[in-house]
């Protein structure tokens, strides 16, 4: 209202005062029955009831108990309001903090009469808050999602139920058997507002990555995708039962898996060869003059003349850094018994083409267990300090006698 403490009240603010005033004389003749319980029986229901409006949200719960005659009552166990915050709010957030209120209220009733908070009924009367129970709340936003997280942490979405409105006595289908009531549908998530927008996210998943991942040794990669090549072709009919490994099928597998890792990382290169162009001027194979061949990059140059084999004439490129580059380098290791990086390098070049090859064969042997062992560096010891004899020259007495009595001599000669 923005007025002075002092200052006097609109006539309006003053009538519905006044009106207010003389309904509290009303009171006196308000009864509410004390006992929950009409009648001591084992048969109770526990019911909850939520409802809000722009200036105030409340939560009551009410005891359903059946007699011995079979009939059912209702009767009011205990409620709380609480007012609207001055921050304007839409209805269905306030339905929803009404929600939370009867929630909270859930929990206190059942710690008092230790009964399991899940045997609770809950009813409002928001479909719009019951879609929000019934969406997920990744989908919904920051302040509805944090009271619906705060709501399903106590109960459960099968408790939650609509309801036209409330009764001292709550409705009187409450008084009915359960099988006479009349549920109403939920909203479906569609109508719901505060609900985030849903934005697509497109996932492509490597092959390589899936197949490949689990291998850490490159011969045992090799035979793994080596079996299953001959499998396909097994459940493809072009083979007729199971068979050993042959040289060939091992070498169709390494060519499978290093188109694969070029695919992965020279797409844009073998692009622009697949259509006849040059590779883009920024790339790292600019210089190798590559050409495709049976699907694989190769290293161009002038020794196709020459009498070596064809595999050193045109190697296969690798990527620099890899997984598949580091496992061929460390098998390539061990075939020569840990040689050095040089002795790596030179017959890993009879077949393939390394980017940053000496980098990677000087990062394997340095990480190679065996070779550190093998040339193990030695820390000297640090000397101490010379005696003072060897590093100071000191004349006696004696002796700068004895050298005087020569110099006098000798000046009278």
């Amino acid at each position: 209202m923005k007025i002075d403490w002092d200052a006097r009240l609109p006539l309006n603010i003053q009538e519905r005062w006044g009106k207010f005033y003389e309904d509290l004389e009303r009171l006196k003749y308000l009864s509410i029955p004390r006992k929950a319980i009409p009648e001591r029986t084992d048969i109770i229901d526990v019911h909850g009831f939520c409802d809000a409006s722009e200036e105030a949200y409340a939560a009551c719960i009410y005891i359903r108990s059946q007699s011995s005659d079979g009939k059912w009552h209702s009767r009011l166990l205990c409620a709380k309001p609480r007012v609207a915050p001055l921050k304007e709010n839409t209805i269905p957030r306030l339905e929803l903090n009404g929600a939370l209120l009867l929630t909270e209220l859930t929990q206190r009733v059942a710690d008092s009469w230790q009964i399991n908070i899940h045997q609770f009924k809950l009813w409002m009367d928001s479909t719009i808050v019951l879609g929000w129970l019934n969406s997920q709340s990744s989908r919904l936003k920051i302040y509805v999602a944090n009271r619906v997280a705060q709501i399903m942490d106590i109960t459960e979405v099968s408790q939650w139920n609509h309801i036209g409105t409330l009764w001292w006595n709550g409705p009187t289908w409450l008084e009915s058997d359960e099988k006479d009531w009349i549920l109403n549908p939920i909203t479906h998530d569609d109508e719901l507002p505060e609900v985030r927008k849903v934005k697509l996210l497109l996932l492509v998943i490597k092959p390589l990555n899936s197949i490949l991942e689990h291998y850490f040794e490159w011969n045992c990669m090799l035979r793994g995708v080596a079996w299953l090549k001959v499998y396909s072709k097994y459940m493809r009919k072009k083979i007729n039962g199971p068979q050993s490994l042959t040289i060939s099928d091992s070498d169709e597998a390494r060519k499978s898996i290093l188109r694969m890792v070029q695919a992965e990382c020279f797409s844009k290169e073998i692009s622009s060869l697949e259509r006849g162009q040059e590779v883009p001027r920024n790339s790292k194979l600019r210089s190798l003059n590559p050409f495709l061949r049976d699907g694989l990059i190769l290293v161009g140059g002038k020794l196709e003349n020459s009498d070596i084999a064809d595999g050193q004439k045109h190697p296969i490129v690798w990527p620099a850094s890899h997984k598949i580059t580091r496992l061929i380098f460390e098998a390539y290791h061990l075939e020569l018994l840990h040689g050095g990086p040089q002795l790596m390098l030179s017959e890993v070049r009879r077949l393939y083409w390394p980017l940053l090859g000496r980098v990677t064969t000087r990062s394997v042997v340095w990480h190679c267990v065996k070779c550190t062992k093998a040339r193990p560096r030695f820390n000297h010891p640090i000397m101490a300090p010379l005696p003072r004899d060897r590093v100071q020259f000191l004349i006696s007495s004696d002796r700068v006698s004895s050298i005087f009595k020569l110099m006098s001599a000798s000046s009278l000669l």
